[in-house]
């Protein structure tokens, strides 16, 4: 008799970052007007180095960024920097004209 096949869940580093992800997409998702965005998390190899590093990809309508880095919190949190940085520009401390 065959054992039935279980799909692994995600690894313990992403069930411990899922609050991250959670709170961040939310508060994107406000700032947002194009509607929900997407947050992908995947583990890869990076050449030249032989260590696997996280890229994480945040989608948000026309936005995309994708951030690379040895520890996943570092990878969302500068995934998710780059596209907030498009949808809320510094504020220069001067007038332009």
């Amino acid at each position: 008799m065959r054992g039935r096949m279980v799909r692994p869940g995600p690894p313990a580093g992403l069930r411990e970052a899922r609050w991250l992800i959670d709170a961040l997409q939310q508060e994107l998702d406000q700032l947002n007007p194009l509607g929900r965005s997407v947050v992908r998390v995947r583990r890869r190899r990076a050449w030249p180095e032989p260590q696997p590093v996280h890229e994480v990809q945040v989608i948000a309508g026309t936005l995309h960024a994708t951030h690379r880095d040895a520890d996943l919190e570092r990878a969302i949190l500068g995934a998710f920097q780059e596209v907030f940085d498009v949808l809320e520009p510094i504020e220069p401390s001067r007038p332009l004209h």
